[in-house]
């Protein structure tokens, strides 16, 4: 799509337009299954989509069937599942076609609730890449295009919280790909490797660091353009409840009102902007108020790491545990992880709790 959009953009021709509007639209039409709030990996010329589940040899197995595998190895799978994301976002950016706008929203949708981006179908003939590579992480031109992706909805839309899931998802990418000092393809890989799509990611972060300005949007509540105390009211008053995702103090987006995020509202707006908004004493929270948080936040973190997985949390992965069959070998030397979901956001691996790099 953006190479037919690109050929109408340079000769005018409606030809090259109504080409990549004619396969958009009529993929939003069929390919979108409602009741799953995700798409279909493959459709028939009618229309129909092709079910899974996926053949277990010979080329038919290269085909994707069923519902997409949002995170699968797109080059060895034929799966380019953000690039058709990314796809519907510069369209819309392009051509202002409002169904490909509500298209790309799905897109959105179904992104975020499968974030981290750690998990990939094991019924298929890549069920050793589900089992031992997935758990830890996607490539880098995946991470890149889905930053891109929301980065560009914000752009169109105006809407913070798009751009909060791009800043959400390029952190993510940066926790698990950036090793000893350069960022590695695959989290399981510690090496360079161009074809893992590396420079995808690094221009998604050049461009999502120009938005920079705009991230003290988040947790704007009322939509008056400062983050302040009548905000920060508004997330007690629905703590711990279920809300609308991203109002009444929503700031993750996973739809409730917790610690984490306190701890963004707090981190990335009060502390790291408060002479940006004024250092005024209706800005910043009581500081026994947020004493008090704070305790909160360290005991629950400390229940969590107990009871509760976390792609984040598991230590140091020896690569001779896994398979190297159909993959690239991988040289025998730890990879490393972050101990906490709070550490990720810090630069390179060094946690801002003193627990050191894991």
């Amino acid at each position: 799509m953006p190479a037919l959009l690109r050929a109408y953009e340079f000769t005018g021709d409606a030809l090259f337009r109504d080409q990549a509007l004619a396969f958009l639209e009529g993929w939003a039409e069929y390919a979108y299954d409602p009741q799953s709030g995700s798409f279909w990996g493959s459709l028939e010329l009618d229309g129909t989509p092709v079910p899974g589940p996926w053949a277990a040899s010979g080329y038919p197995q290269f085909e994707p069937r069923g519902l997409i595998d949002l995170w699968a190895p797109e080059f060895i799978t034929a799966q380019y599942n953000p690039d058709a994301a990314k796809s519907y976002a510069q369209s819309y950016q392009a051509l202002g076609d409002p169904d490909l706008l509500d298209t790309a929203k799905k897109w959105a949708a179904l992104i975020r609730d499968s974030l981290p981006a750690t998990d990939t179908l094991d019924e298929t003939w890549y069920a050793t890449y589900s089992s031992d590579w997935a758990q830890h992480g996607t490539y880098a031109e995946h991470y890149g295009h889905i930053v891109d992706f929301f980065a560009t909805l914000y752009e169109e839309t105006g809407e913070a919280h798009y751009l909060l899931s791009a800043r959400t998802v390029a952190q993510e990418a940066i926790a698990a790909l950036w090793f000893e000092g350069m960022f590695r393809g695959h989290p399981n890989k510690p090496y360079f490797e161009a074809v893992d799509g590396v420079g995808v990611l690094l221009e998604a972060l050049i461009d999502l660091d120009a938005q920079s300005a705009n991230f003290t949007k988040f947790g704007d509540f009322d939509g008056n353009g400062v983050v302040d105390g009548v905000d920060y009211q508004t997330m007690q008053t629905h703590w711990l409840t279920s809300v609308a995702l991203f109002e009444n103090g929503d700031v993750t987006g996973d739809g409730f009102v917790s610690l984490e995020d306190f701890s963004r509202f707090k981190n990335d707006f009060f502390e790291g902007n408060r002479a940006a908004l004024g250092g005024g004493s209706n800005l910043i929270p009581e500081p026994r108020t947020l004493w008090l948080a704070l305790v909160g936040l360290a005991l629950l973190r400390r229940q969590d790491a107990g009871g509760h997985y976390s792609p984040w949390r598991q230590g140091v992965v020896q690569a001779s545990q896994f398979g190297r069959s159909r993959f690239p070998p991988v040289p025998n030397v730890p990879l490393k992880r972050w101990s906490c979901g709070e550490c990720r956001r810090a630069v390179g691996f060094n946690c801002r709790q003193s627990k050191g790099a894991v």
